[in-house]
């Protein structure tokens, strides 16, 4: 919702400056699922194991889905450069897809 404007003026929109007035709202959201993520992440953990996990423990067993994309988040909300925004959507797409990869080779494995 916060990537495609609510309207188009009959004149055209700019997408690129559209994304720009919107970025911060779109990465707020973004790293509030980020936490969600998290915290689901720790009541799976607790019930597949049947043992209390601190959040410490988590954010070390799964790095890559806290510190490094709430930081990646964080820049590209503050920042105006086109090439940091691409860097920063790259960067996510590998963090997120080679976790999941991982994961599914550990699975995979078992």
């Amino acid at each position: 919702m916060t990537v495609l404007p609510d309207e188009v003026p009959e004149a055209g929109l700019d997408l690129s400056q559209h994304y720009m007035d919107n970025r911060r709202l779109l990465y707020l959201l973004l790293s509030l699922w980020v936490i969600w993520v998290f915290v689901r992440l720790i009541d799976l953990f607790e019930a597949a194991t049947r043992t209390n996990a601190s959040s410490w423990e988590l954010a070390a067993m799964f790095p890559w889905q806290t510190v490094p994309l709430l930081l990646i988040f964080g820049i590209m909300a503050w920042s105006r450069n086109r090439l940091l925004q691409l860097l920063g959507v790259i960067a996510t797409f590998v963090l997120v897809n080679s976790a999941m990869v991982n994961r599914s080779v550990e699975v995979a494995a078992s």
